[in-house]
């Protein structure tokens, strides 16, 4: 959705589950040109709560974003509008609820994360099903966050590749 207004535009990518009856809005940002982005982004959810009650949405879902440097950023709208703080174990929990009521109801796996978002970005590169030895190898290399990760990717990679069995393809999706 795209709101446009003399004061401000904001954007937002959504999407409706008639399963959860919950609309989750991914991302909301609006245009800061004329410091007017926040208020934009405000009227943009609000539209967006009308809808949902309109698609017969019980929850409204919302991710935050993060600053530059990390840190969790939740605009001073969001409690105004009723937005509530989920805590990133509860997060998770509800985005596979989710993801088994679409896949048959498979039985959620207790994952553990040394590195909190290390399933989720192996996730997004096909490459869950390192998840456990992904996991040790973070632990064993004392990595501190995702980005450290990330940042040696390459050596996680050989270290798949040597003692896991991780094919030439999923090492190109890893490293991508």
């Amino acid at each position: 959705s795209i709101l446009g207004t003399a004061g401000g535009s904001a954007i937002a990518m959504w999407s409706y589950s008639e399963a959860s009856k919950r609309l989750k809005v991914d991302i909301c940002l609006g245009d800061d040109a004329r410091n007017q982005g926040l208020p934009a982004e405000e009227k943009l959810l609000r539209y967006l709560m009308t809808r949902a009650g309109e698609l017969g949405a019980t929850h409204l879902w919302c991710r935050t974003r993060r600053t530059e440097s990390g840190k969790v950023y939740a605009p001073d709208y969001m409690p105004r509008l009723g937005f509530e703080s989920v805590p990133a174990e509860e997060q998770d929990r509800e985005e596979w609820a989710a993801i088994s009521g679409l896949s048959g109801g498979q039985q959620e796996e207790e994952r553990e994360e040394y590195v909190q978002s290390l399933n989720t970005w192996l996730s997004g590169r096909g490459c869950d099903k390192y998840f456990h030895a992904a996991n040790q190898w973070c632990r064993d290399m004392g990595a501190a966050d995702i980005v450290e990760v990330a940042d040696n990717k390459e050596d996680l990679a050989d270290f798949l590749e040597e003692e896991h069995g991780m094919t030439a393809e999923e090492r190109a999706q890893l490293v991508a």
